[in-house]
């Protein structure tokens, strides 16, 4: 279990550090620092304990219904591979111009 909560922590900082967040923070940062110069670190620890929350929650009910992660990494990389020849030129799913 500390095992999982550590790697659920380690998402929630992965996240915040992801490209598709860096244009908003500056707006998040800025407009809570208005409030006080703890609100951005209450922030990012929000930030980081809702996806550790919500990391747990799904391992924790995927384990209880007993679902078979391998299946869902294989429908995953199935659809990684079908969006990656999608938008290549050669690809046999592009719809006709």
């Amino acid at each position: 279990m500390a095992v999982l909560l550590l790697f659920a922590f380690l998402s929630g900082l992965v996240t915040i550090a992801a490209p598709c967040v860096w244009p908003l923070l500056p707006v998040v940062l800025t407009s809570s620092s208005l409030e006080g110069h703890r609100r951005p670190l209450g922030v990012t620890v929000g930030i980081l304990l809702s996806f550790g929350l919500i990391t747990l929650t799904i391992s924790y009910l995927v384990h209880l219904i007993g679902f078979d992660a391998s299946l869902l990494r294989l429908l995953a990389i199935a659809v990684s591979i079908q969006k990656c020849a999608a938008m290549t030129n050669d690809s046999p799913f592009q719809t006709p111009a």
